[in-house]
This record gives C-alpha cells, sequence and structure tokens, in this order.
C-alpha cells in the first residue's frame, strides 16, 4: 500500500488521503551480478513504472534486461525471472 495522494477540502478544513493498494503475488527481487537498485530503476521494471510486480511484469523486465545486457556484449549472461508466491 502506498499514499496515492491527498485532496483538502477548505469547508471542513479536513484533509482525505487516498491510497494504493496492489493485489496479488508476494514478488522477492534477488539480483545477482548487479545492484538492485539498478534493475529496479530500469525503465521496464515495474517497480519504476509504480505498477504491480506481477509475472507477467517481471518476464517484460527479465527481457529487457536480457536485450540491455546482450547490447552491451554480455550475451552470455544468464538472467532469469521468478515470483514467488506466498504460503
Amino acid at each position: 500500500m502506498r499514499l496515492g495522494d491527498e485532496r483538502y477540502d477548505a469547508s471542513t478544513a479536513s484533509v482525505s488521503p487516498r491510497y494504493t493498494v496492489f493485489v496479488g503475488p508476494l514478488v522477492v527481487l534477488e539480483v545477482t551480478g548487479e545492484d538492485e537498485s539498478v534493475v529496479r530503476k530500469h525503465a521496464e521494471s515495474p517497480w519504476k513504472k509504480g505498477e504491480p510486480p506481477d509475472e507477467d511484469a517481471v518476464e517484460r523486465l527479465r527481457a529487457a534486461l536480457k536485450r540491455s545486457y546482450e547490447e552491451k556484449g554480455y550475451a552470455e549472461g544468464v538472467r532469469e525471472g521468478l515470483v514467488r508466491h506466498p504460503g
């Protein structure tokens, strides 16, 4: 859950917060060979986009990371995407 925005009502002198709640699997990001912050800041990262990190989003990020590293000459790198479901 995160704070989306706040609305001030001058007539009642009150503030109403609005929260965003993501419902879905618990996603644990494990990064090897790169800083986690670099991966989270990647243009295709659901965390950077503010989207729920579901299975499809993690797969898109994995494919984008693969392309990025291949373009940099790391064609033999290993990229894995995994979504862990609690329980």
